[in-house]
């Protein structure tokens, strides 16, 4: 056991239990191997076996050699006998009192022999409890399923995801139904036919409430006792991370639209520039009294509702640099009625109410205009 390796027992998914090895090699892959335990402890367990035996022996031709011990010997084995027979699990066999040497020595030997058992069934418990704790308390939902869409086992977080009350409940719907799309579940039995590795994949499932989620699963395919195959699958609850990427999208595509705005509008800008310059210069050579000048005077003023426009625009895309002024907040939203008007469809109608008397703030026009 070292830096990136670790051991643990417990059994396989055929009941048998095992040794297990994990090492982890560059980049990122995990190796594990899982010994039987009887080639692990068969061994020790053959080599106890046989040193009880050769004591056993020496025994026996003791009692053969010592004809005047024999009564003594027997009375001794009979106690052990009964005791080992009547010794609760963890617990040690008393040595008979008075009882000869060779007999201790069996004591002893049996008593080693099951304090080795004790502990190996010991560490295969906390095994067991282990891989429980970890599959059970895991933050992903994790499950394993039959290829003919049975679950085997489900952890709480799975239930938790998909909205069922309790692992049971989870367990009486077939792995595939969760799927919105029947076949994303059918690509993944074919997919597990040609790779034993089931790369992650986003597939959107069905809650117990019939609403939809988004997930991303992933797994890989084992044998079953019975000579079938299952799959050993990690599913991630990804709606969020997909609606935080859509809002994103939505943001880049609002910023893209904003930078095409500011730069039409900045053109507008220079034509209006060059109108209203003309539309002064003309209301200077027009005399008073021309009737034109009410004409030049409309133009003027469209000129200067255009470029409220452009400005608008360009305090949209950020272009212009923002900054508090007085403006009087019936006027502003007044104009923006008018542009508002000019925008939405003709089955809306927008009422406006205003104050009589100027309401006048400094603030940014900028930032109230888009609220």
């Amino acid at each position: 056991v070292g830096p990136g390796r670790s051991v643990a027992t417990g059994p396989d998914l055929t009941g048998t239990d095992r040794t297990w090895g994990q090492l982890e090699i560059d980049p990122g892959w995990l190796i594990y191997v899982g010994v039987p335990d009887e080639v692990v402890y068969g061994p020790a367990i053959g080599e106890a076996t046989a040193r009880a035996g050769t004591t056993l022996l020496v025994v026996l031709l003791g009692i053969l050699l010592a004809g005047g011990f024999y009564a003594r010997i027997a009375s001794a084995l009979r106690e052990l006998a009964a005791s080992t027979h009547a010794t609760a699990t963890g617990a040690i066999v008393p040595i008979p009192p008075g009882a000869p040497t060779e007999v201790r020595a069996v004591v002893e030997q049996f008593n080693r022999t099951l304090e080795g058992r004790d502990r190996a069934e010991a560490a295969e418990r906390t095994a067991r409890l282990s891989y429980q704790s970890l599959f059970d308390n895991a933050v992903f939902g994790l499950y394993i399923s039959t290829s003919d869409g049975r679950f085997l086992q489900a952890n709480p977080a799975l239930a938790s995801m998909l909205g069922y009350e309790s692992v049971d409940a989870l367990a009486a719907v077939a792995p595939g139904a969760l799927y919105v799309n029947p076949e994303e579940s059918d690509r993944l039995l074919s997919e597990s036919l040609v790779s034993p590795t089931l790369e992650p994949r986003e597939a959107d499932w069905l809650r117990a409430d019939g609403s939809a989620i988004t997930v991303r699963v992933g797994g890989k395919t084992i044998e079953t006792p019975d000579g079938g195959r299952a799959f050993e699958m990690i599913v991630q609850d990804i709606t969020e991370e997909k609606r935080t990427e859509a809002q994103l999208r939505q943001t880049q595509k609002m910023e893209a639209v904003g930078r095409l705005a500011g730069g039409i509008a900045h053109d507008f800008n220079n034509l209006l520039t060059v109108i209203s310059g003309n539309v002064e210069l003309l209301e200077d050579e027009l005399p008073v009294d021309d009737p034109l000048r009410g004409d030049v005077g409309q133009i003027a003023k469209a000129t200067k509702r255009a470029a409220s426009v452009t400005r608008r625009l360009l305090e949209f895309s950020r272009q212009t640099a923002p900054g508090t002024r007085p403006v009087d907040v019936n006027e502003l939203v007044s104009e923006l009625h008018r542009t508002f008007a000019r925008l939405i469809s003709e089955d809306i109608e927008i009422e406006v109410n205003v104050g009589v008397e100027p309401l006048t703030i400094s603030m940014d026009p900028g930032e109230v205009e888009r609220v």
